[in-house]
């Protein structure tokens, strides 16, 4: 029995008040695992776009996620990355 995914591409914007504020992208990695969704790019708030971010790449305030997983992968990475001080990312 095939069974459908819809997946589809969401941009995730970062704020002050985030946990996720001035982190780096391999500091997000367990917050890809834990949702299932994929973080593909960076849109910096100049409105410049990183296409491969690196692990060192840092995200900041007014810069968004661009994002690529199911509807329930991408509702769960952008509740984990508007946890303040989400305990999941490393200093």
């Amino acid at each position: 029995m095939n069974q459908v995914v819809n997946f589809g591409l969401e941009e995730l914007q970062i704020d002050m008040r985030s946990g996720s504020d001035s982190r780096r992208i391999g500091d997000l990695r367990d917050i890809e695992e834990e949702s299932g969704a994929r973080i593909l790019a960076i849109k910096h708030r100049d409105d410049s776009f990183n296409v491969s971010p690196s692990e060192q790449d840092e995200v900041v305030a007014g810069d968004s996620l661009i994002v690529l997983g199911s509807l329930a992968q991408v509702r769960r990475m952008e509740s984990l990355i508007h946890e303040p001080g989400d305990p999941r990312i490393r200093d």
